[in-house]
């Protein structure tokens, strides 16, 4: 895909792993099968999306990797075992690609944005997430929605 997608339109300047999956579930009653999905998903692909376009930055000694991480990578929650697991060894990931690629002039930054009014947030209703303003939701704009001044 990183190749073709140089072919066509020339080498990745920046990669966003923005991609992600969560699986409400008690962990006691989780499947291994669910648990390792959303790994796959939200740690495991983000890996090999890295892998495939450092080279490239590395012989061009510049590039940008951006990881969307969580606040569920600080502050696990219930039902979200696997998500918090995939969130944290993103965070760390990011901070090794930073490390060991920043002499190659590649900046990796993660962002973890808290909680956004999206379908996949909407059951989280429980008062200890909302608690605290950093993790009160944002609400995605609306068509036509102007920014406030």
């Amino acid at each position: 895909m990183v190749a073709r997608i140089a072919e066509d339109v020339g080498p990745v300047d920046i990669l966003v792993n923005n991609a992600g999956i969560i699986a409400r579930t008690p962990m006691h009653e989780m499947e291994a099968g669910d648990f390792r999905k959303v790994i796959d998903i939200d740690l495991t692909a983000p890996f090999i999306l890295a892998k495939a376009v450092l080279p490239s930055m590395m012989e061009r000694r510049s590039g940008k990797i951006i990881n969307i991480c969580s606040m569920m990578s600080e502050l696990g929650r219930e039902t979200v075992s696997a998500y918090a697991a995939a969130k944290g060894g993103l965070k760390m990931l990011t901070r090794n690609i930073a490390s060991e690629y920043g002499a190659y002039n590649i900046q990796c930054n993660g962002i973890g944005p808290g909680y956004i009014e999206t379908p996949q947030t909407a059951r989280c209703a429980s008062p200890a997430i909302r608690s605290t303003p950093s993790s009160w939701p944002r609400r995605l704009p609306t068509a036509g929605a102007r920014p406030a001044t």
